[in-house]
C-alpha cells in the first residue's frame, strides 16, 4: 500500500482526474456548512434587529462577505479532491474563522464588532486562497483533464 492509497496523505487531485470520481461528500465538510448556516441565522437576527435602510445595506455587506466566502470554500472543495491532514488542518481553521465572523455580527455597528469581522474574513479568505496555490503547486492544475 503506497502513501496515495492512504486518504490522510492524498495531495490534492482535480476531480476529473481521478480513477473513481465520486460526489462522496465528507463529514467535515457538512459541519463546515453548518458553521456558515450558523453565520446566516445570525445575520438574519442581525437583520431584524435593524429594519431600516442602514441596517439592510450593512446586512447586504455582511451577507455578501460571507456567501462569497462560502461559495469560494465550496467551488474549491468540488473541483479537489483533498483529503490529507494539512487541508483537513485548514478546513479546521477556516470553521474557527466562521465562529468569529458569527459572533462579531451582532456587535458590528454599536460595540466595534468591525475589527473581528474583518480579521476572521480575511484570515478566511488568505486560507482559501493557499488551498488554491497549494493544489496549483503540488501540480494538481497541470495534470491531464484540468489543464486547459
Amino acid at each position: 500500500m503506497t502513501s496515495r492509497d492512504v486518504p490522510i496523505w492524498r495531495k490534492p487531485q482535480h476531480h476529473l482526474d481521478l480513477e473513481k470520481p465520486g460526489n462522496h461528500v465528507h463529514w467535515v465538510e457538512l459541519f463546515f456548512d453548518l458553521v456558515y448556516v450558523v453565520t446566516i441565522f445570525q445575520l438574519g437576527n442581525f437583520l431584524s434587529h435593524h429594519l431600516d435602510p442602514a441596517g439592510f445595506l450593512v446586512f447586504t455587506g455582511l451577507f455578501l462577505a460571507v456567501f462569497f466566502a462560502w461559495a469560494d470554500s465550496s467551488a474549491y472543495n468540488s473541483l479537489y479532491v483533498s483529503t490529507d491532514i494539512p487541508h483537513r488542518a485548514v478546513m479546521a481553521v477556516q470553521i474557527v474563522t466562521m465562529m468569529v465572523i458569527a459572533a462579531a455580527i451582532p456587535a458590528v455597528t454599536a460595540r466595534g464588532g468591525w475589527p473581528f469581522f474583518a480579521v476572521g474574513y480575511a484570515l478566511n479568505r488568505a486560507l482559501t486562497a493557499w488551498l488554491y496555490w497549494r493544489a496549483r503547486s503540488v501540480g494538481a492544475e497541470t495534470s491531464s483533464l484540468a489543464y486547459e
